[in-house]
């Protein structure tokens, strides 16, 4: 397949339409396997991505809290409690936790 463009999560390709067409069993396999996206193009433009249905979903699921002021607010005060060494450490998380299931 032609040019790959990487990145530290995903590896992206972009095909032809009719080079994919062509190994569409493997473009399939690969795109499951690997979380790559390949971006088909007609003819030598961006016509359509092929990625794993995980992806998409977790794409889909991602939109509406960067959509959302409110929780982006929420985040940044959470990151920022964390770089001031605030917040719980995994260990009191984890205790609390199984507090709960026991109080269940």
């Amino acid at each position: 397949m032609a040019q790959s463009r990487g990145s530290p999560r995903v590896t992206s390709e972009v095909s032809s339409l009719a080079e994919v067409k062509a190994h569409l069993s493997e473009s399939v396999a690969s795109v499951g396997e690997q979380h790559e996206r390949i971006t088909l193009t007609l003819p030598g433009r961006p016509a359509a991505v092929l990625l794993v249905v995980d992806d998409l979903e977790s794409l889909e699921e991602t939109i509406p809290v960067l959509s959302d002021l409110t929780a982006l607010r929420a985040l940044g005060e959470d990151e920022a409690e964390i770089a001031r060494g605030e917040g719980e450490n995994i260990d009191s998380l984890t205790a609390a936790m199984q507090a709960r299931r026991v109080g269940r």
